[in-house]
C-alpha cells in the first residue's frame, strides 16, 4: 500500500522494507519504533522448560514457522544443535487459542510477542518467559515512507515523526492517560460486555508490555528513534541465510536518520507536564 502511494506512512518490520527495495521499490525506514520486537517463548509457571535446550522433545506452538518469531526460534535452536526433527512444531492462533493450547497441555510452549502475551495474562493465564536474545542484534519495528515522498514532502515527514515521538514520550510519562485518550478517540477499541474500568486496566497492561520492549535500554528523556546500520546489516544477513533476501541492494539505502534531530525537536518538559495533568503518572 505504501509503495503504491495508497498511504504516506506505514509501520512495518525491516524485512518488508528490504524485500520491497530488492524488487525495485523505494520504501525507506526513518524511525525506529521498537528496540526489541518483543518475541518470547511463553510457558506455564510450573513448566519444566527453563532454557532453550529444554525444548528438545517438546511441542512448541507459533503463529507461523516460516517467518517471524517462529523462524527466529527455529534458527536459535538449530544454532545450539537442536534440529527441526527434535521437537514438534504446531501452529496456533494468539490470545485465547494459545492459552487454551497451553492450559490443556496440548503444547508445552508458545512463541508469541509482548502485547499478545499481555492479552493472555489479562484473560487469567499466568505465564513465565524465555527470551529470544537474537532480537537484540536485529533491527526493530519501524516507521517507513518512500524516498519519493521524502523528496516532495520533507516537512510532513519531519512533522509526523515528531508527533509520533511526542506521543511516545507522553505515553512513557503517563501510560494510563495515553490509554484513556486512545479509548475515547477510537470507540472501535471498546470490547462488548467489558466494563470500561476493566478495559482501561487491561489496555494499560498491554501498553506497558509493549513499551517494556519498545523502549528497552532507552533512558527516559533520551532522544529516540535512531536507526542503527549495524543492526540492519545483521538483519539482512540473517534473512539472506533464511532465503528471504538476496542481498542485491545496499542496506544503507533502506534507512535514513535524516529526520532524527527534527523528530526529537520538542519540549519534553511541556509534554511531560501535559501528561501529568491527566492524573498520577502510571
Amino acid at each position: 500500500v505504501l509503495q503504491s502511494g495508497g498511504a504516506q506512512f506505514a509501520t512495518t518490520l525491516p524485512l518488508s522494507v528490504l524485500q520491497i527495495r530488492e524488487k525495485g521499490g523505494d520504501v525507506v525506514a526513518f524511525y525506529n519504533l521498537k528496540r526489541d520486537n518483543g518475541t518470547a517463548i511463553g510457558v506455564l509457571p510450573n513448566s519444566p522448560i527453563h532454557t532453550l535446550r529444554d525444548l528438545k522433545g517438546k511441542t512448541v506452538a507459533a503463529l507461523s514457522w516460516g517467518s517471524g518469531g517462529g523462524a527466529l526460534v527455529m534458527h536459535m535452536l538449530s544454532a545450539i544443535g537442536i534440529g527441526p526433527n527434535e521437537y514438534q512444531r504446531v501452529t496456533v492462533g494468539g490470545g485465547a487459542a494459545a492459552a487454551a493450547a497451553l492450559n490443556s497441555k496440548r503444547v508445552d510452549a508458545v512463541v508469541l510477542w509482548d502485547a499478545m502475551f499481555a492479552i493472555m495474562e489479562n484473560a487469567g493465564t499466568k505465564m513465565r518467559y524465555l527470551g529470544v536474545p537474537i532480537q537484540r542484534k536485529m533491527a526493530g519495528f519501524t516507521l517507513a515512507t518512500t524516498d519519493s515522498y521524502i523528496k516532495s514532502h520533507p516537512k510532513q515527514v519531519a512533522g509526523y515523526c515528531r508527533a509520533i515521538n511526542k506521543a511516545l514520550y507522553f505515553t512513557r510519562t503517563n501510560v494510563s492517560a495515553a490509554v484513556a485518550i486512545a479509548l475515547k478517540e477510537f470507540p472501535s477499541l471498546d470490547a462488548p460486555g467489558v466494563a470500561p474500568a476493566t478495559l482501561q486496566k487491561d489496555s494499560v497492561h498491554i501498553m506497558k508490555a509493549w513499551l517494556a520492549k519498545a523502549e528497552i535500554g532507552m533512558p527516559y528523556g533520551a532522544k529516540a528513534g535512531k536507526l542503527l546500520l549495524k543492526r540492519w546489516q545483521f538483519t539482512e544477513n540473517y534473512y539472506r541465510s533464511e532465503g528471504l533476501l538476496k542481498g542485491t541492494k545496499p542496506v544503507s539505502a533502506a534507512i535514513t536518520n535524516r529526520f532524527f534531530d527534527s523528530c526529537n525537536d520538542f519540549d519534553r518538559a511541556a509534554v511531560a507536564a501535559a501528561a501529568k495533568q491527566f492524573g498520577h503518572p502510571s
